[in-house]
């Protein structure tokens, strides 16, 4: 669109298409061609391939985050996972040592 602009900065200068159009839809359509007729230009077309290329990098910097936030998502659940596994067997190892001592204690009494 914005290289359209640049190309044609004059395409749209008598640009008037009799519509009277009622309600909602009509406004819309008139704010749209209002904006349009009002950005249609040399600089409206820079400005529109500037902000079009801002919308793509920022696109591929929020894939990028989220992509590495995944990344480090698997790596705190992987930590988490064996964090869960150590507890774990320590937690048996501590119950079995109990039994052992409580059944050593009946043996000797």
């Amino acid at each position: 669109m914005g290289f359209l602009q640049i190309k044609y900065p004059h395409a749209i200068d008598g640009f008037d298409d009799n519509y009277t159009g009622r309600g909602v839809a009509g406004l819309i359509l008139l704010l749209f061609e209002l904006f349009l007729t009002l950005t249609w230009g040399k600089i409206g077309g820079i400005l529109a391939i500037v902000v079009g290329v801002l919308i793509f990098l920022m696109f591929i910097s929020l894939n990028q985050q989220q992509a590495s936030d995944t990344s480090s998502a698997k790596n705190n659940n992987n930590r988490g996972t064996a964090l869960k596994q150590r507890l774990l067997r320590s937690g048996f190892h501590a119950g079995k040592a109990y039994v052992q001592r409580q059944q050593n204690k009946q043996g000797e009494d």
